[in-house]
């Protein structure tokens, strides 16, 4: 998640108003320091997942949660796209984090995003 967050916000990238390709985030944490708490997290390494995803408004973004993760509250999914105007948000109920990729709902949702904006 953080990488893919990273790479697609990433400073070479044209203004926000020029990124629309879509971004599709499984199970994303608000920032590093948050999903690791209390470990401490180096600054230069603290990804705001958040933030990143703030600074571009218009980029087409879908948020994956699952109801049972406990590796990443998916109250930090919920998070991460009230920060996108452009978000779609889905909760798989029943399933835990790694399990995301094998809920009937999961796949669905992803070919409906691609379709849209792929």
């Amino acid at each position: 998640c953080a990488a893919a967050a990273y790479a697609a916000t990433s400073p070479d990238l044209p203004g926000p108003d020029h990124v629309n390709f879509p971004l599709v985030l499984e199970n994303p944490f608000t920032t590093l320091k948050d999903y690791l708490y209390p470990l401490p997290v180096p600054r230069r390494i603290d990804w705001n997942i958040t933030e990143m995803v703030s600074r571009y408004p218009h980029m087409p973004l879908l948020v994956i949660a699952s109801e049972n993760d406990k590796l990443v509250p998916p109250q930090m999914g919920r998070t991460v796209f009230s920060a996108s105007k452009n978000a779609s948000y889905v909760m798989l109920q029943g399933c835990s984090h790694g399990d995301a990729p094998y809920h009937p709902v999961y796949m669905a949702a992803l070919k409906a995003f691609v379709n849209r904006y792929g």
